[in-house]
This record gives structure tokens, sequence and C-alpha cells, in this order.
């Protein structure tokens, strides 16, 4: 005679929810909490999605538009979920889960803060631009919002080529040093050339809408340095804002458009 078996699935408590990320719906692991609409989240599900997203800056309850100048990585976590967490494990059990979680979180965040990828998002667009060199881009395509959702967290760095990137072609590792977020998702980023690389490899990564990404060899210094006028405006300047830059960039590109 056959022993039929049922999961049993014992439903969560309010206590529990309470303190449930609503992106991995676990126990929040270094919760932050954001300060534009108070929607709560794990700091690295809350960075993984906005990473992913095509659609902005946005909080992925809610969708409010999460300040450029918030930076998700560095911000503190919730001192009071976190004693709420603490106090659940405590009566639920599972904290040694927990702390295995933590560790897990804690190990791929720092791997975002870990030296330069030999593989970066490229951004390109005729005539690039070149070591020292300052950079003013008014992005708005959905393949460059999602580059920025994933660099903006990370390592700041893009390569900005002349054109499509391609294998033994060149390129110019940008820093990016500060970005203002529109609420629809474009973005106005302000940066600089750090130095020439080779592109070993080139292809588009999957579901990014044909961003293009390429393996690099060791940075290089390139010994020709190609002129570039238009991205040099107001090289030197410290006054000018970043709703100033991205102005000025979107009208630079203006001409440029219509081959993006």
């Amino acid at each position: 005679m056959r022993r039929s078996s049922q999961l049993i699935v014992r439903p969560k408590g309010e206590a529990e929810e309470d303190v449930e990320c609503p992106i991995c719906l676990d126990a929040f692991v270094a919760p932050i909490v954001l300060k534009t609409c108070g929607h709560s989240f794990c700091r690295l599900c809350l960075i993984r999605s906005t990473r992913l997203s095509t659609s902005g800056h946005l909080c992925p309850l809610c969708r409010h538009h999460i300040a450029s100048s918030h930076r998700l990585r560095e911000q503190a976590p919730d001192e009071a979920l976190v004693d709420r967490v603490a106090a659940v494990l405590a009566v639920t059990g599972g904290a040694a889960r927990h702390a295995a979680r933590e560790a897990a979180h804690a190990a791929e965040l720092e791997s975002l803060k870990s030296a330069p990828p030999k593989s970066l998002p490229v951004f390109y667009m005729w005539p690039g631009t070149q070591p020292g060199a300052h950079v003013a881009l008014h992005l708005f395509e959905t393949r460059y919002r999602v580059l920025m959702r994933r660099v903006w967290d990370g390592e700041r760095l893009i390569l900005y080529a002349d054109a499509a990137p391609q294998a033994g072609g060149s390129a110019v590792v940008v820093r990016i040093d500060s970005v203002h977020f529109l609420p629809d998702g474009r973005a106005n980023i302000v940066g600089h050339g750090v130095r020439s690389v080779r592109i070993r490899e080139a292809w588009i990564e999957p579901a990014t809408a044909g961003l293009f990404y390429a393996m690099i060899d060791e940075y290089h210094q390139r010994s020709v340095r190609r002129p570039n006028v238009w991205l040099e405006m107001r090289a030197g300047s410290t006054a000018l804002s970043q709703e100033q830059a991205g102005v000025e960039a979107a009208a630079a590109l203006g001409s440029w458009c219509s081959i993006l």
C-alpha cells in the first residue's frame, strides 16, 4: 500500500513578514531604507534590481525615482530593521542560515568594489574621446540605461569607442565622476578619460537591448592622441553642475543622436 505524502508549508507569521525583503522574500540582510519613498530591501537585492532595470534608477515597488546622490552601496544598514530581524530569528530559528546569507551577500558586494574587470560595457559614438579628456554625455537609449544601472553602484568604469567595438580595435576607459538620473531613466553623466585600451573581443550582452561588452587587454597608453574638441567643452571648470553638464552634453550631442 503506497503512502501518500504531502508537502506541509508553515505559513509565515506577521513578525516574519515584517522583516521580509520584497525582492528575495527572505529575511533582510543589511537592510537599507530608500529615503525618497521609505521602502526597504536587502542592500544586495536592491543593487541587483537597479543594475538590471531598463526603466531607470527606480524603487522596485513603487517606481519612485531614486536620487543620483543616493549611493546604495555606501548607505548604512537600518539599525531598527537589523534589530527586528535578529529578534524574529531568535524566536523562529534560522540564525545560522541567515549568517551564511550575510556572508554570501558581503562577498558579492565586495566583488563590486574589486579591481577593474577585464570586460566593460561599451558606449560608442564618433569621434570618441581620449585619455584625460572631460566627458559629458546625455544617455537616453535603453541599452545605455542598462549600462548606467550596472556601473553606478559598481566600479563606475565604461569603455568609450568611436564606433561599434570589434576585436583589434581601441577604446578609452572612462571613469564616471557624477551622474544625474532623470525620472524617466535617462541620465546625464560627467566623467573623464582614464587611458586607452585594446579590445580583444566584443559581443552584445543578452537581454540588454543591444548593449555591447568588450574584453580588453591590459591597459596601455596610445602613442597617438586624436584631438577632441566638443567633448573638452568646459574642461577645467569646477563650477559646472551635473544639470549644467547634462544640458551642455545634450546640446553637443544633438547633431549626433541620429547615428545612435
